[in-house]
């Protein structure tokens, strides 16, 4: 295969067959640590967003945006610790926090692309925003994400080599980590910065927010120019993940539009907005913790591209229903709490908890059979899975999600 042939594995194959023919109980366990720790961090956000629906009354708008904002960190970040954990995985990479090109390659391309692609989610945004009749500036709503997107950079960027690096040498699956650890740490810095901008960004007069996304524009296409003319791995990731990308960030931001749609219902009932990033986040979690390691797998040889999941696939899909069935009981309690903490007006427990959960386990039954067929196709045409099958996943199941949630929600008349 191309793929296999590009990445140059320097393991002996059977010991690559090995360590990823990992048992049901491990993958179990590691996936369930991962995912309460992520589901730690996004109650944690929910909180704020929970606690700043003042913040989202003066400013509406900020909520087309947050999905999207947050979606993007996990679409672009999750993506590169998946290649980073399929180069540790093939030994093309070393586990060491050093100069290597491949690695530098792939930093590269996520900086442009998060530069490019949170503009273009800004915009995007601001359109939508007002086509619902909510108060919006395309600029304002640009400029917040732009630069929301560059302070999370400073946490994000560092976080994928420590998970990825730190877990392979304890022996463990990044493919099982990544996703969700970086899901944590975006969701713990998306809110607080997507404020902070929201706040700068409307103190800020016309001519510098312009000035502003003129420099981010000016950048990111230097640093594409650069890719091109070295056509090296960061132009195949940029060629690769932008049109997806693009799409994902219609997904996210049409995400965004069911709750902007929805915003006057969901403050009123601001207990439910703590539950809301921890079912969007863990829901994409378990779909990118599945695509990365189906990713690691195609290009391994152990998971052949066929068109029906085999066995060893179908175990993959039981454990990510197994996290789920535990996971979602779990956001629903902790969010009630959270949101008794905080004094917000929320449905009662039971309802709650079985809102979570029967949303839930419908929306990781679709994100299993889409993360198989969107890896397997990507593989068939010759398209690195790491590069696509991610961001688009999270992009879908967040819609997905998003529109699920909700029909629970008003058919159960939680909001």
């Amino acid at each position: 295969m191309e793929h296999r042939g590009r990445l140059e594995p320097e393991l002996d194959g059977e010991v690559v067959r090995s360590r990823l023919e990992a048992s049901l109980l491990s993958d179990f366990r590691e996936e369930l640590v991962s995912l309460v720790v992520c589901t730690l961090g996004d109650l944690v956000t929910g909180s704020i967003l929970g606690w700043g629906n003042f913040i989202i009354a003066v400013f509406p708008a900020l909520m087309v945006l947050i999905p999207g904002a947050a979606g993007m960190r996990g679409n672009v970040y999750s993506s590169l610790g998946s290649r980073i954990g399929t180069l540790l995985h093939l030994g093309v990479v070393e586990p060491k926090f050093k100069r290597q090109p491949r690695l530098m390659e792939n930093v590269r391309a996520s900086f442009t692309l998060v530069i490019s692609i949170n503009f273009y989610l800004g915009v995007l945004a601001g359109l939508l925003a007002r086509w619902i009749g909510l108060k919006a500036s395309v600029v304002d709503l640009a400029a917040v994400a732009v630069f929301a997107a560059v302070l999370s950079m400073v946490f994000l960027m560092p976080a994928v080599f420590v998970v990825a690096f730190l877990t392979f040498r304890k022996g463990l699956d990044p493919d099982n980590f990544s996703a969700p650890m970086i899901t944590l740490i975006g969701d713990l810095v998306t809110l607080p910065t997507l404020f902070l901008a929201a706040y700068l960004v409307l103190l800020t007069g016309s001519s510098l927010k312009l000035i502003f996304l003129a420099i981010a524009a000016a950048l990111s296409c230097y640093l594409a120019f650069k890719a091109v003319r070295a056509k090296k791995e960061s132009l195949k990731i940029l060629k690769e993940s932008t049109p997806v990308l693009l799409l994902c960030g219609f997904l996210e931001v049409f995400a965004g539009f069911i709750l902007g749609s929805q915003v006057e219902e969901l403050l009123a009932v601001a207990g439910v907005l703590t539950v809301l990033p921890a079912f969007l986040e863990d829901n994409g979690a378990l779909a990118s913790v599945l695509a990365a390691k189906l990713a690691t797998r195609l290009h391994a040889g152990i998971i052949l591209p066929q068109s029906k999941p085999g066995g060893f696939t179908l175990r993959m899909f039981l454990v990510n229903h197994a996290v789920a069935a535990v996971i979602f009981p779990v956001i629903a309690a902790m969010g009630y709490a959270v949101s008794f903490i905080l004094k917000l007006k929320a449905p009662s427990l039971p309802l709650l908890m079985f809102s979570l959960f029967t949303a839930g386990m419908l929306t990781v039954l679709l994100a299993n059979i889409a993360a198989y067929y969107v890896s397997v196709l990507a593989y068939r045409k010759g398209v690195d899975p790491d590069n696509v099958s991610i961001p688009l996943l999270t992009s879908t199941i967040d819609l997905m999600g998003a529109g699920i949630l909700v029909a629970v929600f008003l058919l159960l008349k939680v909001i």
